[in-house]
């Protein structure tokens, strides 16, 4: 699971969580840098830091085969799928319920 500090929209005092399987590359939404790219068969991770310096933090993301394949060095757009965003305090770590 990504676990992210600085993720855009964030509360103060939370961490984002997100598995790589529930981030769509999309048009519009948080900018990566891809730098590196995982062929795994049928699937490929993709990793990558915030574009905008946010904290520097790693994002990992896992497509299907049959999406373009994103060029080491881009910039993508990301969109995690709200219902499965995860939500933890970031003191305690504890999963909070509702954001």
């Amino acid at each position: 699971m990504n676990l992210l500090k600085n993720a855009p929209d964030a509360l103060p005092g939370t961490i984002t969580g997100v598995r790589p399987e529930h981030l769509d590359i999309t048009p519009t939404g948080w900018a990566l840098r891809v730098e590196a790219l995982e062929m795994l068969g049928a699937e490929r991770l993709v990793y990558g830091h915030w574009a905008h310096g946010s904290g520097d933090e790693l994002v990992i993301l896992r497509t299907e085969e049959a999406h373009v394949v994103p060029t080491l060095g881009s910039t993508i757009h990301v969109t995690p799928r709200v219902h499965k965003i995860h939500y933890f305090d970031a003191s305690s770590g504890k999963r909070k319920e509702t954001r």
